[in-house]
């Protein structure tokens, strides 16, 4: 009988849970609350299922975007039910998000030195458990053990690849990216870049695949035409396959002629052999032509997701980095391949600079496979190149953009009705 009404409890959860969409409405909150409390009622009903308190972390996870004490606790009682895989990852993600400093690395190791003698018969949960104690390697500033962690999960899950395993397989297992090798991109054609106009004093850079340029380019380029100054050009890389670059190129300079900008608009195209990885080096692609252009030109380099949009002139918010040399997006208490958001990034002219921009390319090089989906990659390379200047030099002087950059471009998230609305507010 306990079972038959915890087994009620959870379909009434899900019934409910199957209706929300995260957008952050007042009845999708409504809903999310009414799933939490079916599921935590089960989890009462039957005190040795773990589930129920691992769905209670999920919605929780997907409300706030990541970890917290309540998820903390609820999932180290899941863990003591049943050392699942989920339970694991939800206690690592807030364990991860609860440390800032060594000391807190040291709880954190403790943390997990407890879950994995619950973790130690169940091979895919002391997967997860190596990956979480190389982010608290990292996060005391233990590198090398860090690299060795990471490999040894790479390797362990590549059987079961969980998400984790997916965020961390590009990420860099050395602590140093070889500068001096550039080898040929196997299945990647790069087109050269363009001459820059005389009178640019910022260059942004963007990049996109074909779905994306239809999507969003009147975002962009409405916001761009609007809200910078006419000595500012905008150069969008477009990834494509070679059976739909024509196509690409017509509707990219069509777009950039019915919104107004041609005329301060550069467009190059990377050819991938196919198209398995086209979106995560879409992503990609905008940091390596910022790699070239720092090589060619002093002016700043603004790089940008191609679904966002300009709310006003950039150039206070490059004197946000007076004294330095990039901006970047950081993220305290992530995990490395979440610390550096590759939306955007601001490089200024400067040797660790442009030995930053080299590192990303660098590694770039050594990971990217046009043949599988590559998620993170982008943002795997800022973290490889920001670790190499660390360790190996030159000294990187490095600005949080987080906290300004929204008053300049809007970089919304989440549910796509919300992302539009957003994107259309700064471009009117």
């Amino acid at each position: 009988m306990v079972e038959q009404a915890a087994e009620a409890l959870l379909r009434e959860g899900y019934s409910y849970l199957n209706q929300v969409r995260f957008n952050r409405t007042s009845n999708d909150l409504v809903l999310q609350d009414r799933a939490i409390e079916c599921f935590e009622l089960a989890a009462k009903q039957a005190p040795n299922w773990d589930k129920p308190l691992v769905l209670v972390c999920y919605v929780l996870y997907k409300r706030e975007g990541e970890g917290s004490d309540r998820i903390l606790k609820l999932a180290r009682e899941a863990i003591r039910r049943a050392p699942s895989v989920d339970a694991m990852e939800y206690f690592g993600k807030s364990v991860m998000i609860a440390t800032r400093g060594i000391c807190d690395a040291e709880w954190a190791a403790a943390e997990m030195n407890w879950v994995a003698k619950l973790a130690d018969s169940h091979a895919q949960s002391r997967s997860i458990v190596v990956i979480y104690k190389a982010i608290v390697a990292y996060k005391q500033g233990n590198y090398s053990l860090y690299c060795q962690l990471l490999s040894e999960f790479v390797e362990s899950a590549a059987s079961f690849r969980p998400y984790l395993w997916t965020q961390a397989q590009t990420s860099s297992r050395r602590n140093y990216v070889d500068l001096r090798k550039d080898r040929e991109w196997t299945g990647i054609e790069f087109e050269s870049l363009p001459p820059l106009p005389s009178e640019t004093d910022l260059l942004v850079c963007a990049s996109c695949e074909l779905n994306y340029l239809k999507r969003y380019a009147k975002f962009l380029f409405t916001s761009f035409k609007k809200n910078c100054p006419r000595n500012y050009t905008l150069h969008v890389v477009i990834v494509c396959n070679p059976e739909d670059q024509d196509q690409c190129m017509e509707e990219a300079w069509a777009l950039g002629q019915e919104f107004g900008i041609t005329d301060r608009l550069l467009i190059t195209k990377v050819k991938l052999s196919c198209g398995e990885n086209k979106a995560p080096i879409a992503s990609l692609a905008r940091l390596l032509a910022a790699e070239q252009w720092r090589e060619q030109t002093p002016v700043p380099i603004v790089t940008i997701d191609f679904d966002s949009a300009f709310r006003r002139d950039l150039s206070e918010a490059i004197k946000f980095l007076e004294g330095h040399d990039i901006g970047l997006r950081v993220r305290k208490g992530a995990a490395p391949w979440e610390r550096f958001t590759a939306g955007t990034s601001i490089f200024l002219d400067s040797l660790p600079a442009r030995v930053f921009l080299k590192a990303v390319r660098a590694h770039a090089n050594d990971v990217v496979d046009v043949a599988k989906a590559q998620w993170f990659i982008d943002q795997n390379c800022l973290e490889a190149a920001w670790r190499h200047c660390s360790t190996q030099g030159p000294a990187l002087r490095v600005v949080d953009i987080a906290p300004f950059l929204e008053r300049f471009i809007a970089l919304p998230t989440g549910a796509e009705e919300r992302k539009l609305r957003v994107l259309q507010e700064a471009a009117e």
